[in-house]
């Protein structure tokens, strides 16, 4: 009897290595195979984002899951499409619209923060508002002369070697005021 309590452990043992191995081995097959070849994989809310997906409205401090094994450049540019023009004025007389800004890279009015190591990553993506993004692009007053559409107005583009591995298009969820109810903070 003590032998087959024995040779049960001994099977035991043998299962939960061979799905141990066949984890480790579906795991390579997916680091190496679909992210050796240079793609890359944003998820958001544990949902996978695909290339050409919109983000709907993002707001500042959203984090993404980045997985991909190579060195890549991210960058936001300006996104203009027939339901999203809007016009803007740029120092004291210059009338801008939204659709002459399409593919400006607009980038350094956000802050982008990347962590995790070995491929596995996230992507932070922060920002203060429309208004600051081109006021930092234009280094001049911004005043929006008409409503701004709550379309996408970006796409957010992960690119290796100047050739694209993910685009995506995303529009701004912008905090318009906080009230407190009571007007007062008790401590």
């Amino acid at each position: 009897m003590a032998g087959s309590g024995s040779k049960a452990r001994t099977v035991i043992l043998c299962i939960v290595l061979g799905v141990l191995i066949l984890a480790a081995g579906g795991f390579c097959a997916f680091y190496f195979g679909y992210l050796g070849d240079g793609k890359v994989l944003l998820t958001q809310a544990g949902q996978r984002i695909e290339s050409g997906d919109s983000l709907g409205r993002v707001e500042s401090g959203t984090e993404f899951g980045l997985i991909g094994t190579g060195e890549y450049d991210i960058n936001i540019y300006a996104y203009a499409s027939e339901g999203n023009d809007f016009s803007f004025r740029v120092g004291a007389a210059e009338e801008r619209s939204w659709a002459e800004m399409d593919g400006q890279d607009l980038t350094p009015g956000f802050g982008l923060e990347r962590g995790g190591f070995a491929g596995f990553g996230s992507l932070t993506v922060t920002f203060t508002g429309l208004e600051d993004i081109l006021q930092t692009f234009f280094e001049a007053e911004i005043a929006f002369t008409d409503a701004v559409p709550e379309e996408d107005l970006f796409r957010l583009v992960i690119a290796e070697g100047g050739e694209t591995r993910l685009s995506v298009t995303f529009g701004l969820l912008e905090l318009e005021s906080l009230t407190l109810d009571p007007p007062y903070i008790i401590f």
